[in-house]
């Protein structure tokens, strides 16, 4: 799933677990030395030791990029948790899916960075542990249960006219319930007010591990109702058992029509922002 420029000698995401050494000693016949050794036959010492520099320099730049770093623009690696993504996009919402602008996310340099397109401060998605302590001190959630990891980010970019990135809007994220992601379909990617602390709206945050959390567990709120199942998994499983998964919306929102209210349940997992 690496981006085409930091590709070496067909190591690809895919193929990983199945490249770890056989002897936990650190001796020869490792299944990684046994996958180089057929590139090194071909190439000879010199030109397999310089690529290997050149592909280091290249991994070496890549961690030096700010903001959040892309791995894989227009999901050309298509692998099975990519083509799961695409693929539930598409189940509930048709046709709309902007291939060349979709794209996968490694981690981030920063938890803040300014929106090449608005201008303005956001908080890019990135991979990595999130959790709060809403969930233990306030919903009863074991501490082993409590913790989003956060492994792989995909974003599927959407066909959409009428979005603008421009100063006059911001980027926003919604957590929503990968299970009742199906009740989607009859709105299509359209928000639709409703109740909450503060009125009826649409509730939104720039912090991307905020809205991951709503999207990880059901918390108590007006739109959950009396009769949720506090706490339980608002996340997913793919159809072959191998990721669980959450669903996080990101929209263009104009900045005129934006209300700031504090006060949230995740404040300690908000990105530095004063929520």
């Amino acid at each position: 799933f690496w981006a085409e420029q930091l590709r070496c000698f067909d190591l690809l995401c895919e193929c990983l677990p199945d490249l770890l050494p056989v002897d936990a000693g650190g001796g020869g016949g490792g299944r990684w030395l046994k996958h180089l050794e057929v590139y090194y036959a071909q190439l000879g010492s010199a030109l397999f030791c310089k690529i290997c520099h050149a592909q280091a320099n290249a991994l070496l730049g890549f961690w030096r990029q700010k903001g959040a770093r892309i791995l894989d623009r227009g999901l050309k690696a298509n692998d099975a948790l990519q083509a799961h993504a695409l693929a539930t996009v598409q189940q509930v919402w048709g046709a709309i899916v902007d291939r060349a602008h979709s794209q996968e996310y490694c981690d981030r340099a920063a938890t803040k960075i300014i929106h090449s397109g608005t201008l303005t401060e956001y908080t890019p998605p990135g991979c990595g542990p999130i959790t709060s302590n809403y969930w233990t001190d306030s919903m009863g959630v074991a501490e082993d249960r409590a913790t989003a990891d956060i492994e792989r980010v995909v974003r599927v970019a959407l066909v959409n006219q009428s979005a603008k990135f421009d100063d006059t809007h911001v980027p926003l994220y919604h957590g929503i319930s990968a299970q009742g992601f199906g009740v989607w379909s009859k709105s299509g990617p359209r928000f639709v007010a409703y109740a909450g602390k503060f009125g009826d709206g649409v509730y939104l945050t720039p912090s991307f591990q905020m809205a991951c959390m709503y999207a990880f567990r059901t918390p108590r709120t007006m739109a959950a109702g009396a009769s949720a199942s506090l706490g339980a998994p608002r996340f997913a499983c793919t159809p072959d058992g191998r990721w669980n998964y959450m669903i996080v919306l990101q929209a263009m929102v104009r900045s005129s029509a934006v209300e700031k209210f504090a006060g949230t349940a995740f404040q300690d997992a908000g990105d530095g922002w004063d929520l």
